[in-house]
């Protein structure tokens, strides 16, 4: 792992310590992951200045054509 790879994750796992302490009041936890990967997919759309499409438009989904 390089030392940029490296600054990366320790920034990503910061990340998700803040989404998880600013949520944890809000939510069950059942329901984190799903918020953790909400607000990193937000972080995304932010940073590219890009919606991410819904899963429904990205994958073709059983009994539809």
């Amino acid at each position: 792992m390089s030392h940029l790879d490296n600054i990366e994750e320790i920034l990503a796992y910061e990340l998700i310590v803040q989404a998880t302490d600013r949520l944890s009041n809000h939510l069950r936890e059942d329901d984190w992951d799903a918020a953790i990967v909400g607000v990193l997919i937000r972080a995304v759309e932010i940073a590219s200045n890009r919606k991410v499409r819904p899963i429904e438009q990205v994958f073709v989904m059983k009994g539809k054509k």
